[in-house]
């Protein structure tokens, strides 16, 4: 089963909590935790195949809004 860490800036720091609670309800999605850096969050994903794990990525990632942007690193394990 393929999994990615997605590495994600958020638009607004008072958003943060907001997409954390949003992520860990697709369920895609394994963890999603805040952290300090130049990201605001990193979440990890599995999909049953790579098609699976960039829809999640596309579809679910996306449409949560308030992302400025990520970084998709698909794990090679």
């Amino acid at each position: 089963m393929p999994k990615a860490y997605v590495l994600i800036n958020v638009r607004s720091q008072h958003r943060v909590k907001e997409i954390l609670t949003a992520l860990q309800s697709k369920s895609g999605v394994r963890s999603a935790d805040a952290v300090f850096g130049p990201y605001d969050v990193i979440a990890m994903i599995e999909g049953q195949d790579l098609e699976d794990l960039s829809n999640t990525v596309i579809n679910d990632l996306y449409d949560l809004g308030h992302i400025r942007s990520s970084t998709t690193c698909i794990s090679l394990e």
